[in-house]
């Protein structure tokens, strides 16, 4: 399709597009069971990197694309045909749309030059629209984060650990684009009420999808850093202080300047109440806080161990030590290991687990019945 795109005036033939672009939209609806319409669509079709589901919209993308082909075949194009009105006409649309400048001249031979504008555009819309409401505005901030999306790029593969299930993607995908994944209702934990979006699961204390989330992230650090020939352990013994408090993990080996490493994780919801006033004006301000107060809670640990705070949100976003630890992480896992990715991959799977607890922890505030075991139990 973006060889036709950038091949031929499509951008001409607007309602076809339309109805293109429709298809599209139902067939993500099928596939991740989440009604898509007006505002989500338009984030869905945003590009990953600008907190879209990375689904493009080919009547976004026609021009983008043509003038983008143009430029790139100019020399050639020139020598066969002198005409320019289609050129002319595409640019003028282009204009219209992006309402900005147009590209330097050496740079108007690639489509990402050109589509960038029209994203930019559309993430203005998109926050515009939410601009009065704090919850919205954190969750647009957060998505927009680069490691936010790296669960969309991990390729489902079961054997390395990421592949999601059905309901996971749903609720991930919901989250991400602000669908409504549920039904309002009483979370059954604390009876507190519940909207369509699903957000109070994220912060409940009792949510069984927190604890499961804490040690799915451990093991994946664990399993991280035994690949990068440090030997790790979980809830070690013997690091505890007079209040009973030890980190989540420390290795057996040094880590740097002789001194081994200890870590602790904590995820902290993006939208709750405590943080969604900051959220909404910094992305990544839930996180930041959390890493000040692990720092503060094992600060006993300092003169010993090399601590690492790692501190995640529901939505994503990481604290800068805790991206800072695993870029250094990634490093030696790559000298290790000969992988290239191996950063990329690092941080996919942690996405990856983020958005597994996010989804049993709301899913879990919904009323559970006993299913067919009643019809099947016999006093």
């Amino acid at each position: 399709m973006n060889y036709v795109l950038r091949a031929s005036p499509t951008w001409l033939c607007g309602d076809e597009l339309d109805v293109f672009d429709s298809v599209t939209k139902s067939a993500l609806e099928a596939i991740t069971n989440v009604k898509i319409d007006g505002i989500t669509w338009a984030q869905a079709s945003l590009p990953v990197s600008s907190g879209g589901l990375g689904i493009r919209r080919v009547a976004e993308l026609a021009t983008p694309a043509y003038l983008a082909s143009v430029h790139a075949t100019s020399s050639l194009v020139s020598a066969i045909t002198t005409g320019t009105e289609s050129y002319d006409l595409a640019l003028q649309m282009w204009q219209a749309a992006a309402g900005a400048e147009l590209p330097p001249e050496i740079l108007r031979r690639t489509q990402k030059v050109w589509d960038k504008a029209l994203v930019q555009k559309t993430v203005e819309v998109i926050k515009n629209t939410f601009s009065n409401d704090v919850t919205h505005c954190a969750r647009l901030l957060a998505v927009e984060q680069p490691e936010s999306g790296k669960w969309l790029n991990a390729l489902p593969v079961p054997s390395l650990g990421t592949l999601m299930s059905d309901e996971s993607f749903r609720v991930a995908v919901g989250l991400r684009i602000g669908a409504p994944i549920c039904n309002p209702h009483l979370c059954i934990d604390c009876r507190l009420p519940v909207d369509e979006y699903g957000h109070h699961g994220l912060s409940c204390k009792n949510s069984a999808g927190r604890f499961i989330r804490h040690s799915s992230l451990n093991e994946v650090i664990r399993r991280s850093l035994v690949t990068a020939n440090t030997p790790a352990v979980l809830e070690p013994r013997g690091t505890s202080d007079v209040n009973d408090r030890r980190p989540d993990g420390v290795s057996q080996l040094p880590w740097r300047n002789g001194r081994r490493l200890a870590w602790d994780v904590t995820c902290v919801d993006t939208v709750a109440l405590s943080n969604v006033v900051s959220s909404s004006i910094k992305a990544g301000e839930a996180a930041r806080k959390a890493e000040d107060e692990k720092r503060r809670k094992y600060e006993y640990m300092a003169h010993e161990y090399e601590f690492a705070p790692l501190a995640f949100e529901t939505f994503g976003v990481s604290s800068p030590a805790c991206m800072k630890f695993l870029r250094e992480l990634g490093a030696r896992l790559k000298n290790a290991t000969g992988e290239r990715r191996s950063f990329e991959f690092l941080l996919q799977r942690l996405s990856i687990e983020i958005q597994r607890g996010n989804a049993l922890s709301v899913t879990s505030t919904v009323p559970r019945s006993d299913g067919l075991n009643a019809v099947y139990f016999v006093l």
